[in-house]
């Protein structure tokens, strides 16, 4: 499994390749989640407040690359509403043991 986000702990536990990628500017979420998805990565983990959540869920639009958020923001409205826990290392157990379910997105 390869995600863009994640701990050390990920890595040496489950022998993911793992990179990370740090947002520079607004809007660079939504091209790191693009790319992402074009290569095929599988869980795109995103460690920030719902702005960066709402940016990468964009870029991963129509992919089949699975979003798995880490809430770091003030209020974390999408981490709360999709019951992820508030704590990081709570959240990536929650995610690396859950289920990974298919949402429908709203289009303006």
């Amino acid at each position: 499994m390869r995600a863009i986000l994640a701990s050390k702990r990920l890595q040496e536990e489950h022998n993911w390749d793992v990179g990370i990628e740090p947002t520079r500017r607004a809007g660079h979420a939504i091209e790191l989640a693009k790319e992402a998805a074009v290569d095929e990565v599988d869980v795109v983990f995103v460690m920030g407040g719902d702005g960066t959540v709402n940016e990468a869920a964009r870029g991963l639009l129509r992919s089949r690359t699975a979003l798995a958020i880490l809430p770091e923001g003030h209020v974390n409205i999408g981490a709360r509403e999709t019951k992820v826990p508030s704590y990081t290392i709570e959240a990536i157990d929650a995610h690396v043991n859950g289920v990974v379910h298919q949402m429908d997105v709203g289009a303006t």
